[in-house]
């Protein structure tokens, strides 16, 4: 059985797509099956992932602004270590930089989070090296190939 058959998977899915119903990505598929891509991504690169990890990848983005809070993530069912996780890699709203916000992840050194950023970073990467016309294409050079290779070296170390 892998972590996809498992019912705190289906759960955890079915909760990210409710949230995220009718919603589209840059190249209009339904905007859940970025996490769905995420949580493969974060199995490809660290196939010892936690479930809090994989939980992590599927609600990466729940915190922030029009998202929900940490207790309605709770009465979902989500661990308090995914928790933890998605709290440390929220994309800032106090006018930090993107990559001041990864050079604080990197030094704060929390791998499990680091993994899920990185593996939420590599599908931003695909998205936009496959589809280099995107509106917002030129955030691929200024800021996740850097991010990466800043999230790749410290998981390296």
């Amino acid at each position: 059985m892998t972590v996809h058959d498992t019912a705190w998977y289906r759960e955890t899915l079915a909760y990210v797509e409710r949230r995220h119903h009718g919603k589209t990505d840059k190249l209009g598929r339904p905007y859940y099956e970025h996490f769905t891509r995420v949580v493969d991504r974060l199995l490809d690169h660290a196939p010892h992932a936690t479930p809090a990890q994989v939980q992590a990848a599927l609600l990466h983005d729940a915190l922030e602004p029009d998202g929900v809070t940490a207790e309605e993530l709770r009465r979902q069912g989500v661990e308090e270590s995914a928790i933890r996780i998605i709290q440390r890699i929220t994309l800032p709203t106090d006018g930090r930089d993107y990559m001041q916000y990864i050079e604080e992840l990197v030094a704060h050194g929390d791998r499990a989070a680091l993994e899920v950023k990185l593996a939420d970073n590599a599908d931003a990467v695909s998205t936009y090296t496959e589809n280099p016309t995107l509106p917002g294409a030129e955030l691929l050079e200024a800021r996740f190939i850097p991010a990466r290779k800043m999230l790749k070296d410290a998981l390296a170390r």
